[in-house]
């Protein structure tokens, strides 16, 4: 979809030196720096909306929403105070925790698709959260397309995981990739990755631009890719 149709796209995601993004038992671990959290904070506080799969919620909860002098920073920008936040769940199992917690000026929206529960859905309508039903499978440019359409967003900060960001940039969604790499090793067969799914094949390799790389005193790297458009 021409990005013209739909809001710009950023990946932020932090991997270990061998391309992992969390442990096979997916156990929440501190493993960035403050420099990267703050990092992370920013880029969230530059988005309007905030993108992230049921995996990832399910492990992490993480706190999408911004303190409130980061909200008047936000608003201060011309940005709304809080960001839009969307989810995408086949299933909707989710944890009605941090991540969706209520919050007036702070829609909720859950991508699934029509075999999900009943119950589930019902679960979460009647907390406020918004669903909507695809077919068989999410998409992810009509997703994106509503929420540039209904909520204004023009810009969309997705934060995993590797199931949902393979999605994304197999559908040529995704305008750059903010990538912190972490000096350790996770390893295992079993641990996700920035991107799982099938992958690639070799005449379909996604080639991205490097903008921009730091090394920091922590010996993490910050890398800031762009991908060409397709």
């Amino acid at each position: 979809m021409p990005s013209k149709a739909r809001p710009r796209v950023t990946i932020a995601c932090a991997t270990s030196l061998d391309g992992k993004i969390a442990t096979a038992q997916r156990d929440p671990i501190d493993w960035t720096s403050r420099r990267d959290r703050a990092r992370l904070h920013a880029l969230r506080d530059g988005a309007d909306a905030i993108l992230i799969g049921a995996a990832t919620l399910r492990a992490e909860d993480p706190p999408l929403l911004p303190t409130p002098e980061r909200a008047r920073a936000r608003e201060k920008a011309g940005r709304r105070p809080l960001p839009v936040r969307a989810v995408v769940s086949r299933t909707l199992d989710l944890p009605l925790a941090r991540a969706l917690e209520p919050r007036e000026g702070a829609p909720v929206h859950v991508f699934t698709v029509m075999d999900c529960p009943r119950a589930a859905r019902e679960r979460l309508t009647t907390r406020g959260i918004r669903v909507h039903v695809h077919e068989d499978e999410v998409d992810l440019a009509r997703a994106l397309a509503f929420l540039k359409e209904h909520e204004g967003v023009r810009s969309v900060l997705c934060e995993g995981g590797g199931v949902l960001n393979a999605a994304l940039l197999q559908a040529g969604l995704v305008d750059e990739l903010e990538l912190t790499v972490v000096p350790v090793v996770i390893g295992g067969d079993l641990s996700p990755t920035l991107v799982d799914g099938i992958g690639f094949s070799r005449e379909r390799l996604l080639r991205a631009k490097l903008v921009s790389h730091e090394a920091t005193p922590e010996g993490e790297v910050f890398l800031r890719y762009r991908f060409r458009s397709r």
